[in-house]
C-alpha cells in the first residue's frame, strides 16, 4: 500500500497517523490510527488482535486462529472463531471490518464513555467476548 492511498484513507475514514495506543507486538509504527483502531501495514505479520475493554480487560486473538468475520448492518461485526464469538458495536464499522479482512488491525478499543462525538469514520461503542458451546 502506497503512502497517498494510506492518506485518502486516513481522510475518507476520519483516522490519525502513528500516535495514540501502541499496537500488539510493539510495533508502535502503525500507519492508519483511529481513538478506536488501529492498522499496521509495515510488519510482514500482525500475530494477534488486541481487544482494549473500558472495565481495563485485555484480550488477545491470534489470527492464527482464523476469524471468521461478518458485518450485519444494524447489529455490527461479529468475529467468529471456533472458542470465541466477539460482536463489535458502533458505527462505521463496514469500514473496520475491511482492514480485519486484511488480518492487518493490531488492536480494537471499546469508547470509554460510551458517547458518540461524531468526529471519526468508525466508532466503537461496546465489544462483547463470549465462549462458544462445545459440541
Amino acid at each position: 500500500m502506497s503512502n497517498n492511498d494510506r492518506d485518502n484513507l486516513r481522510e475518507e475514514w476520519g483516522v490519525q497517523g502513528t500516535e495514540g495506543e501502541p499496537v500488539a507486538g510493539g510495533n508502535d509504527n502503525a500507519p492508519v490510527q483511529s481513538r478506536f483502531f488501529a492498522v499496521d501495514t509495515h510488519a510482514p505479520v500482525v500475530p494477534s488482535l488486541k481487544f482494549i475493554l473500558r472495565t481495563g480487560r485485555l484480550f488477545f486473538l491470534p489470527y492464527s486462529h482464523q476469524p471468521v468475520i461478518e458485518h450485519v448492518p444494524d447489529e455490527g461485526l461479529f468475529l467468529r472463531t471456533y472458542q470465541h464469538t466477539i460482536h463489535i458495536r458502533g458505527r462505521g464499522l463496514a469500514n473496520l471490518a475491511e482492514w480485519l479482512g486484511t488480518f492487518r488491525v493490531t488492536w480494537i478499543k471499546e469508547n470509554p464513555s460510551s458517547t458518540d462525538d461524531g468526529k471519526e469514520g468508525v466508532y466503537v461503542s461496546d465489544v462483547i467476548i463470549s465462549e462458544n458451546d462445545a459440541p
